[in-house]
């Protein structure tokens, strides 16, 4: 019984470190404006990705100098949501061209002053995030292409 009892409160002693050390470091993050990459619940567009990506698709200019050369990829952005939900330091995380690389940084950049973001979540408080989005440049074909 001693054995039992001496056992378990060596193991919560051991533990005792680790949790302190979880509390310094959301304390930090709290009082530092630390960006989070973990949390519980992350951060999303208002109306959801679906909504995002339906303003991003009508929105989106394809520049006339990569369209005639018929430049076409994906742009990653990578930026921070801040606690109030604006989306902040955007950049370009992997670029495709110069010209879509800038498009996307502006329509993103659009919805975040049109629409906005709700921010991330961490132990029920708002939190900074970052977050990456892929922008999908592709030529469809138009139903006139055929004629």
């Amino acid at each position: 019984m001693k054995k039992t009892v001496l056992l378990l409160a060596l193991f919560l002693l051991s533990c005792m470190p680790a949790w302190a050390q979880q509390e310094q470091v959301d304390t930090l993050a709290r009082f530092t404006g630390q960006v989070f990459e973990i949390v519980e619940k992350a951060a999303e567009p208002k109306g959801g990705m679906d909504a995002f990506y339906t303003f991003i698709g009508k929105n989106l200019d394809y520049p006339l100098p990569a369209f005639k050369e018929r430049i076409q990829g994906t742009v990653y952005l990578r930026f921070i949501i801040d606690e109030k939900g604006k989306a902040r330091d955007l950049e370009v995380y992997k670029g495709t061209h110069p010209v879509l690389d800038a498009e996307a940084l502006r329509v993103v950049q659009l919805f975040n002053d049109q629409v906005g973001w709700k921010p991330a979540r961490n132990k029920g408080k708002a939190v900074a995030m970052q977050r990456m989005i892929p922008i999908k440049f592709t030529f469809r074909p138009s139903p006139t292409a055929n004629e």
